[in-house]
Protein backbone atom coordinates (compact mmCIF):
# COMPACT_ATOMS: atom_id res chain seq x y z
CA UNK A 1 0.00 0.00 0.00
CA UNK A 2 1.43 3.39 -0.95
CA UNK A 3 0.75 6.89 0.30
CA UNK A 4 -1.74 8.99 -1.65
CA UNK A 5 -1.95 12.77 -1.35
CA UNK A 6 -5.03 14.75 -0.43
CA UNK A 7 -5.59 16.90 -3.51
CA UNK A 8 -8.20 19.21 -5.01
CA UNK A 9 -10.47 16.25 -5.76
CA UNK A 10 -10.49 14.87 -2.20
CA UNK A 11 -9.87 17.94 -0.05
CA UNK A 12 -13.49 19.06 -0.14
CA UNK A 13 -14.49 15.94 1.79
CA UNK A 14 -12.40 17.15 4.76
CA UNK A 15 -13.88 20.54 5.48
CA UNK A 16 -11.16 22.04 7.68
CA UNK A 17 -8.28 21.36 5.31
CA UNK A 18 -6.98 24.09 3.02
CA UNK A 19 -4.64 23.86 0.00
CA UNK A 20 -1.78 24.77 2.37
CA UNK A 21 -2.28 21.57 4.36
CA UNK A 22 -0.03 18.80 3.08
CA UNK A 23 -1.72 15.50 3.95
CA UNK A 24 -1.39 11.87 2.85
CA UNK A 25 -3.28 8.63 3.43
CA UNK A 26 -3.05 4.91 2.73
CA UNK A 27 -6.69 3.86 2.27
CA UNK A 28 -10.17 5.33 1.81
CA UNK A 29 -13.43 4.50 3.57
CA UNK A 30 -16.74 5.59 2.09
CA UNK A 31 -20.28 6.00 3.34
CA UNK A 32 -21.71 5.94 6.82
CA UNK A 33 -20.66 3.90 9.82
CA UNK A 34 -21.00 1.31 11.34
CA UNK A 35 -18.79 -1.24 9.69
CA UNK A 36 -20.08 -3.05 6.61
CA UNK A 37 -18.45 -5.53 4.27
CA UNK A 38 -15.70 -3.07 3.31
CA UNK A 39 -12.24 -4.35 4.22
CA UNK A 40 -11.15 -0.79 4.95
CA UNK A 41 -14.07 -0.10 7.28
CA UNK A 42 -13.50 -3.38 9.13
CA UNK A 43 -9.83 -2.47 9.51
CA UNK A 44 -10.64 0.89 11.09
CA UNK A 45 -13.46 -0.53 13.21
CA UNK A 46 -11.09 -3.09 14.73
CA UNK A 47 -8.32 -0.54 15.18
CA UNK A 48 -10.61 1.75 17.20
CA UNK A 49 -11.99 -0.92 19.55
CA UNK A 50 -12.00 0.42 23.09
CA UNK A 51 -9.54 -1.01 25.61
CA UNK A 52 -12.41 -1.33 28.07
CA UNK A 53 -13.93 -3.94 25.73
CA UNK A 54 -10.83 -6.14 25.86
CA UNK A 55 -12.79 -9.06 27.33
CA UNK A 56 -15.38 -9.00 24.57
CA UNK A 57 -15.43 -11.40 21.66
CA UNK A 58 -13.37 -10.29 18.67
CA UNK A 59 -11.12 -7.87 20.55
CA UNK A 60 -8.06 -9.84 19.39
CA UNK A 61 -8.62 -8.34 15.94
CA UNK A 62 -7.40 -5.00 17.34
CA UNK A 63 -3.91 -6.39 17.89
CA UNK A 64 -3.99 -7.98 14.45
CA UNK A 65 -4.76 -4.73 12.64
CA UNK A 66 -2.25 -2.79 14.76
CA UNK A 67 0.44 -5.17 13.49
CA UNK A 68 -0.86 -4.83 9.94
CA UNK A 69 -0.94 -1.04 10.20
CA UNK A 70 2.65 -1.10 11.47
CA UNK A 71 3.67 -3.07 8.38
CA UNK A 72 1.89 -0.59 6.11
CA UNK A 73 3.51 2.41 7.79
CA UNK A 74 6.93 0.76 7.82
CA UNK A 75 6.97 -0.08 4.10
CA UNK A 76 4.91 2.86 2.87
CA UNK A 77 6.37 5.67 4.98
CA UNK A 78 9.34 5.00 7.25
CA UNK A 79 11.40 3.04 4.74
CA UNK A 80 10.80 5.76 2.13
CA UNK A 81 11.95 8.77 4.15
CA UNK A 82 14.83 10.44 2.31
CA UNK A 83 16.35 12.24 5.30
CA UNK A 84 15.13 10.45 8.44
CA UNK A 85 17.59 12.28 10.70
CA UNK A 86 15.67 15.52 10.10
CA UNK A 87 12.24 13.98 10.69
CA UNK A 88 10.20 13.17 13.75
CA UNK A 89 6.81 11.47 13.73
CA UNK A 90 4.36 12.81 16.30
CA UNK A 91 1.20 10.79 16.96
CA UNK A 92 -1.98 12.77 17.50
CA UNK A 93 -2.75 12.18 21.20
CA UNK A 94 -5.65 9.90 22.17
CA UNK A 95 -8.87 11.48 23.41
CA UNK A 96 -8.49 9.83 26.82
CA UNK A 97 -5.60 10.60 29.16
CA UNK A 98 -3.48 7.94 30.84
CA UNK A 99 -5.32 6.24 33.67
CA UNK A 100 -8.70 6.35 31.92
CA UNK A 101 -10.16 2.88 31.20
CA UNK A 102 -10.27 3.73 27.50
CA UNK A 103 -6.84 5.32 27.20
CA UNK A 104 -5.71 3.93 23.85
CA UNK A 105 -2.09 4.08 22.72
CA UNK A 106 -2.85 2.38 19.37
CA UNK A 107 -1.09 5.05 17.32
CA UNK A 108 2.08 4.81 19.37
CA UNK A 109 1.94 1.01 19.09
CA UNK A 110 1.59 1.25 15.31
CA UNK A 111 4.54 3.63 15.05
CA UNK A 112 6.71 1.61 17.42
CA UNK A 113 6.03 -1.53 15.41
CA UNK A 114 6.68 0.30 12.15
CA UNK A 115 9.99 1.64 13.45
CA UNK A 116 11.41 -1.73 14.49
CA UNK A 117 14.87 -0.78 13.18
CA UNK A 118 14.83 2.55 15.05
CA UNK A 119 15.59 4.49 11.89
CA UNK A 120 13.18 7.33 12.67
CA UNK A 121 12.39 9.36 15.77
CA UNK A 122 8.94 8.64 17.17
CA UNK A 123 8.13 11.56 19.46
CA UNK A 124 4.82 11.46 21.41
CA UNK A 125 5.31 15.03 22.56
CA UNK A 126 1.62 16.03 22.41
CA UNK A 127 -0.78 15.16 25.22
CA UNK A 128 -4.37 15.99 26.13
CA UNK A 129 -4.96 17.89 29.36
CA UNK A 130 -8.33 16.28 30.01
CA UNK A 131 -10.18 13.29 28.58
CA UNK A 132 -12.79 14.20 25.97
CA UNK A 133 -15.38 12.28 23.98
CA UNK A 134 -13.80 10.81 20.85
CA UNK A 135 -14.92 12.69 17.74
CA UNK A 136 -16.13 9.56 15.98
CA UNK A 137 -18.51 9.01 18.91
CA UNK A 138 -19.95 12.55 18.88
CA UNK A 139 -20.68 13.42 15.27
CA UNK A 140 -23.40 15.96 16.16
CA UNK A 141 -21.33 17.74 18.81
CA UNK A 142 -17.77 17.46 17.64
CA UNK A 143 -15.34 19.68 19.55
CA UNK A 144 -14.19 22.76 17.67
CA UNK A 145 -10.61 23.29 16.56
CA UNK A 146 -10.22 25.91 19.29
CA UNK A 147 -11.50 23.48 21.93
CA UNK A 148 -9.20 20.73 20.71
CA UNK A 149 -6.19 23.04 20.70
CA UNK A 150 -7.00 24.39 24.17
CA UNK A 151 -6.89 20.82 25.48
CA UNK A 152 -3.36 20.17 24.20
CA UNK A 153 -0.12 20.38 26.13
CA UNK A 154 3.48 19.30 25.63
CA UNK A 155 5.40 16.52 27.30
CA UNK A 156 8.23 18.82 28.38
CA UNK A 157 10.68 15.93 28.58
CA UNK A 158 10.32 15.42 24.79
CA UNK A 159 10.07 18.99 23.49
CA UNK A 160 13.79 19.31 22.79
CA UNK A 161 13.65 16.18 20.59
CA UNK A 162 11.32 17.77 18.04
CA UNK A 163 12.97 18.06 14.63
CA UNK A 164 12.41 20.60 11.81
CA UNK A 165 10.35 18.19 9.71
CA UNK A 166 7.30 16.91 11.55
CA UNK A 167 4.93 14.17 10.45
CA UNK A 168 1.67 14.34 12.39
CA UNK A 169 0.29 10.81 12.41
CA UNK A 170 -3.33 9.81 12.97
CA UNK A 171 -5.50 6.83 12.14
CA UNK A 172 -8.44 8.48 10.34
CA UNK A 173 -8.90 11.81 8.59
CA UNK A 174 -12.53 12.98 8.72
CA UNK A 175 -13.05 16.75 8.97
CA UNK A 176 -9.37 17.50 9.60
CA UNK A 177 -10.09 19.30 12.89
CA UNK A 178 -7.65 17.27 15.00
CA UNK A 179 -4.88 17.70 12.44
CA UNK A 180 -5.38 21.47 12.26
CA UNK A 181 -5.56 21.81 16.05
CA UNK A 182 -2.30 19.88 16.52
CA UNK A 183 -0.61 21.65 13.64
CA UNK A 184 -1.49 25.11 14.95
CA UNK A 185 -0.46 24.16 18.48
CA UNK A 186 2.92 22.91 17.22
CA UNK A 187 3.39 26.00 15.04
CA UNK A 188 3.14 28.24 18.08
CA UNK A 189 6.14 26.48 19.61
CA UNK A 190 7.96 25.63 16.38
CA UNK A 191 7.02 28.38 13.89
CA UNK A 192 9.56 27.29 11.27
CA UNK A 193 8.73 23.59 11.32
CA UNK A 194 7.53 21.87 8.18
CA UNK A 195 4.44 19.89 9.22
CA UNK A 196 2.65 17.29 7.12
CA UNK A 197 -0.13 14.90 8.02
CA UNK A 198 -0.14 11.14 7.42
CA UNK A 199 -3.26 9.06 8.04
CA UNK A 200 -3.93 5.36 7.84
CA UNK A 201 -7.27 6.16 6.22
CA UNK A 202 -9.40 9.05 5.10
CA UNK A 203 -13.16 8.85 5.54
CA UNK A 204 -15.53 10.24 2.94
CA UNK A 205 -19.07 10.17 4.36
CA UNK A 206 -20.67 10.74 0.97
CA UNK A 207 -22.08 7.54 -0.47
CA UNK A 208 -20.53 6.25 -3.70
CA UNK A 209 -23.06 5.76 -6.48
Amino acid sequence: MKLLQIDSLTRGNHCFLSPEDDCYYFMSCYGQEPVDNSIEKSFIYNLKKKPSSAEQRGYHHKNRVINEAARIVRTGLIQKLKAPDSVCIIPVPPSKIEGHPDYDDRLLRVLTGANEDNTTLICPVLKCIESIVASHESKKNRPTIAQLEANLTFDNALVDNVRPNIILFDDVLTTGAHFIACKEFLKRKFPHANIVGVFIARWDFAEIV
